[in-house]
């Protein structure tokens, strides 16, 4: 799919990723602007005509980022997903040659500030030669002094993209497959610097306690990594080591969990960001979630149409792993051609040397269809005691298929 307007290495389109209006106050006491649920007539021809005008800029070629029509319907303080206005008005970004003859095209308006001066409207993009629409966003617009609406962003300092995650594994290539459910809020490493504590509550997650630092609030925390990633964080704050947040009814983590039960596709999710010093900053904003995992029984009906699976195995025995081994893997893709990789991966190790490498398609390191990856070389003069390999396929509306499979021993 063809880059629109966030450039987060974790989705083609982030600016397409599920946003909203904060709501009248974040769970915390955080002040937000208060919204109305409906939009009036002249409110969705406005922002129509704001989509006609952009489509008209991509017609037969792409528009020079100087444009003054262009940037006319951007706002001047413009963010989605970390990036302001410059950012994704590049070649990079919207004014990629494949965005030739994109169209826009307004859905609803889903609500309207209580002040008249922001709403949030759902979208749907479509490119040359797709039959239907690709996309469904929502995006926010404001409404400037010189009675303009304007395309506005997401108003996050980073890029979240909410995963529903269905998980199956087994230990040998003989043995039942054991089936379970996740959900992820993945926050992009480019995230803003200054963004060190991200914490999400809604439906589904923890009720109010006690965290370090940030006093009682709702919901989990994800928190930043040295190396810059975004991991769950207890309520001492010290790293779960995983973004992956699992069902209740089979807990991981303790309270660190989603009730399943409870989390619904139209729910809304509110989204804070913290600092270095555990105050907020940024806007407090909401966000949606386009699906929910797959039920266990379902996805068990699934295997080969969803799932990838381990294949070849080289070197062909954990035991057989020595300095200087090559290692690499092939696999079966899913049946279903509307199901591509994201990632695929290896973890080896014993009490001297570790090697966790992973391959994926948002770099070009893993081809959307591929079905093979090397991974590099073995450094330990002692064979590996463990390891597993992972395989994640990307599907429609926020769903992962993950299949994790031992090494052969």
């Amino acid at each position: 799919m063809p880059q629109t307007f966030s450039l987060r290495s974790v989705a083609l389109a982030a600016a397409l990723g599920l946003t909203a209006l904060p709501v009248a106050f974040a769970d915390d006491g955080a002040p937000a602007r208060a919204v109305i649920q409906a939009g009036t007539t002249a409110q969705s021809d406005a922002i129509r005509a704001v989509l006609t005008s952009l489509n008209s800029l991509f017609t037969t070629s792409v528009p020079a980022a100087g444009n003054a029509a262009l940037l006319d319907l951007f706002a001047s303080d413009f963010l989605d997903g970390g990036d302001d206005r410059a950012s994704v008005l590049t070649t990079d970004g919207l004014l990629s040659t494949d965005n030739i003859g994109i169209t826009f095209s307004l859905t609803k308006i889903i609500s309207v500030a209580s002040d008249g001066k922001s709403l949030l409207a759902k979208l749907s993009i479509a490119w040359p030669g797709n039959a239907s629409p690709v996309e469904a966003p929502e995006m926010q617009f404001v409404l400037g002094t010189d009675g303009k609406w304007r395309f506005w962003g997401d108003r996050r300092l980073g890029y979240v993209e909410p995963h529903s995650i269905n998980q199956r594994q087994r230990a040998t290539a003989s043995s039942a497959w054991n089936y379970s459910r996740w959900m992820e809020f993945s926050i992009d490493s480019s995230t803003a610097d200054t963004v060190k504590y991200v914490r999400f509550s809604g439906p589904g997650l923890p009720a109010a306690r006690s965290f370090s630092r940030l006093g009682s609030v709702q919901g989990i925390v994800y928190g930043r990594t040295a190396d810059g990633d975004f991991r769950l964080v207890d309520t001492s704050l010290a790293s779960l080591d995983t973004s992956w947040i699992p069902d209740c009814a089979t807990p991981y983590y303790g309270l660190n969990c989603v009730d399943l039960t409870t989390m619904k596709s139209s729910s809304r999710y509110n989204v804070v960001f913290y600092n270095a010093s555990y105050r907020r900053i940024g806007e407090v904003t909401t966000m949606g979630i386009p699906s929910v995992p797959y039920a266990n029984d379902v996805v068990a009906t699934k295997n080969t149409s969803w799932f990838a699976t381990p294949k070849t195995f080289r070197p062909a025995l954990r035991g057989s792993i020595v300095n200087g081994s090559t290692v690499s893997l092939t696999w079966t893709l899913p049946t279903s051609y509307t199901m591509t990789m994201e990632n695929a991966g290896v973890y080896l190790r014993n009490s001297a040397t570790t090697m966790n490498v992973y391959k994926g398609s948002w770099d070009g390191a893993l081809a959307p269809r591929g079905s093979s990856a090397s991974f590099g070389q073995w450094t330990g003069s002692v064979n590996p005691t463990s390891g597993n390999v992972w395989l994640s396929v990307k599907a429609s509306a926020g769903h992962r298929f993950v299949t994790s499979q031992d090494w052969p021993y």
